[in-house]
């Protein structure tokens, strides 16, 4: 019966197969779990098996989907309570049949790993059909005198910056993840360029300390602690920028590594008057 149907049955008579195994945020199972599907609402007398093992993972999404399950008044039942487990994929015996169905000119696996695809080119072959086996960006041509690969292309992850699709390179990519993880220091520094004196340092952060009066006590600190280490740079080095700007980067790196265990990005900018 289609879903809309459910209310005209008592529950003992249905079993209702349903998708989000995996805790997919808009399947079945999911809103079944938050209580928002539109047609079919848990009851604590319900049971719902989750038949399938978890991806690795999705461990935390289907522990949650399950707690909210469980709250519901459902009893669930897992891999681990029971031998509920199917599989999504084909066996050899299904696999033949397919083909002997189908009756295809070229069998071209494109699922799984390469050994899993080179055994069913195997097995198409024992049936006799043509087959190829490519790889990942392979660039496949069917025409009238058989079937080659032509071409390759660069596969893999795209990233989107912004509105712009394309190139990031790596070091830019690993640069944002290391500030999503540790935040960010700037460092601005105005440097008295006739004996390499600091008239003004100034410390700003943006995703890394706590709340407000903690934070002003941090920033003191570690601007104190930049203060003492520029003092203790030589004639020559306070009057380099670079030099000074690469001390106040490892200062403030360490000062805040030794207080809370954090290692922000510092970003030091030193101007001369």
């Amino acid at each position: 019966i289609d879903a809309s149907q459910v209310r005209n049955y008592d529950d003992d008579q249905l079993i209702i197969i349903a998708t989000g195994s995996q805790a997919e945020p808009r399947a079945a199972i999911s809103r079944l779990a938050q209580g928002d599907h539109h047609q079919i609402n848990l009851s604590p007398d319900d049971t719902v098996v989750l038949s399938a093992r978890m991806i690795p993972g999705n461990e935390a999404p289907i522990g949650h989907m399950i707690d909210a399950l469980v709250r519901r008044g459902a009893t669930v039942i897992t891999t681990n309570d029971g031998p509920v487990h199917t599989s999504g994929h084909a066996y050899r015996e299904e696999m033949k049949v397919l083909m002997n169905l189908v009756r295809p000119q070229w069998v071209v696996p494109v699922h799984g790993e390469y050994r899993m695809r080179l055994a069913h080119a195997d097995l198409a072959r024992e049936l006799g059909f043509d087959t190829k086996l490519i790889e990942e960006g392979d660039v496949l041509e069917f025409t009238e005198d058989g079937v080659a690969i032509v071409d390759r292309i660069s596969i893999g992850r795209i990233a989107v910056d912004g509105t712009m699709l394309g190139d990031i390179d790596d070091v830019t990519l690993r640069d944002r993840r290391k500030l999503a993880a540790t935040g960010i220091v700037v460092a601005f520094a105005v440097m008295d360029r006739s004996d390499g004196s600091l008239t003004t340092l100034d410390l700003l952060h943006r995703g890394f300390l706590p709340d407000h009066d903690e934070a002003e006590e941090l920033l003191r600190g570690a601007t104190e602690y930049a203060r003492e280490a520029i003092d203790d740079l030589s004639a020559d080095a306070r009057s380099d920028a670079g030099a000074v700007g690469e001390a106040l980067r490892t200062a403030v790196r360490r000062f805040f590594r030794r207080e809370i265990e954090r290692k922000p990005v510092v970003i030091p900018v030193v101007h001369e008057l």
